[in-house]
C-alpha cells in the first residue's frame, strides 16, 4: 500500500519491487511503549501489534488521515498441507532500524515476515519467506487479508494490463482506497496474481504452482 493525495498517487515503479507494500498508521510514542511497534517517515507510518506482529492501521501523512486495518494474516496452501495464520505461533518479533521482522512456526513450517519502510518513500513493503522441513508442492500463498476502515472510505479495484484478456481476467490488479482527502493503494505484482476485493477486505494472494525442496527458503512473489 502507498499513500496518495486527492489528485493521484506520487510516482512509483510498479514492476521493480519484489515484495508486498503497505502504508499504515503511526502510533504515538506513548502507544508504542504500551503495545505498539512503530515504523515511520515523513510521508507514512506503520503500527504493529506486539502480540501478533500484524499491522493495525495506516496514517497518510500527506493528508493527515488514518485508516484502521484488521486481518493482516497469511496462509499457505500446498498439496501436502495447509497452514493458516491461526495455526502458527509467533516466535520472534524484532525492530531493526527501518525494518520489523516477525517469525512464525507451525509444525515443520517457518514463516519469516519482514516489513520495510525506507526514509524517502511513500510506501512500505512486506515480504514473506516460507521454509519447510520436507518437500512440498506450493499451490497458493495468501500474503495478507486486510480489511480497511475510515470515514467515507470507498474501495476500488483496477485490473491491468489486459493483453487481450476479457474484463476481470487481467493478470494483476491494483486496489485503491479513496476518501475525499486522499487514500492508499495495494496489490500484488505477479502474473499469477489471484487477489480479490470483497467490500473493504482485500485478499492479496498468488498461485505459483511450484515444487519446493526440503529446507529451501522460498521468498514470496512481489506486490506493492
Amino acid at each position: 500500500v502507498g499513500v496518495a493525495t486527492p489528485f493521484g498517487t506520487e510516482t512509483w515503479n510498479y514492476w521493480t519491487w519484489m515484495t508486498v507494500f503497505f502504508s499504515w498508521l503511526v502510533a504515538t510514542s506513548q502507544a508504542g511503549a504500551q503495545g505498539t511497534l512503530v515504523l515511520e517517515n515523513g510521508r507514512v507510518g506503520l503500527s504493529f501489534e506486539r502480540t501478533t506482529g500484524t499491522l493495525e492501521a495506516i496514517q497518510n501523512k500527506l493528508t493527515g488521515e488514518t485508516y484502521q486495518v484488521s486481518g493482516d494474516r497469511f496462509a499457505v496452501e500446498a498439496v501436502e498441507f495447509r497452514l493458516d495464520f491461526a495455526d502458527a505461533k509467533l516466535t520472534s518479533l524484532k525492530q531493526q532500524g527501518e525494518t520489523l521482522k516477525a517469525q512464525y512456526q507451525s509444525g515443520g513450517v517457518t514463516i519469516d515476515v519482514t516489513y520495510t519502510l525506507a526514509p524517502d518513500r511513500h510506501f512500505a513493503e512486506k515480504q514473506i519467506i516460507v521454509t519447510c522441513n520436507r518437500p512440498y508442492g506450493l499451490k497458493k500463498v495468501v500474503l495478507s487479508r486486510p480489511t480497511f476502515a475510515a470515514a467515507n472510505l470507498r474501495m476500488i479495484s483496477y485490473r491491468y494490463p489486459k493483453y487481450g484478456r476479457k474484463s476481470g481476467e487481467e493478470p494483476t490488479c491494483t486496489f485503491f482506497g479513496r476518501t475525499p482527502k486522499g487514500g492508499f493503494f495495494v496489490g500484488v505484482e505477479v502474473p499469477f496474481d489471484a487477489s480479490s476485493l470483497d467490500g473493504r477486505q482485500v485478499t492479496l494472494t498468488y498461485a505459483p504452482s511450484l515444487k519446493v525442496k526440503t529446507g529451501e527458503k522460498l521468498a514470496c512473489e512481489p506486490a506493492y
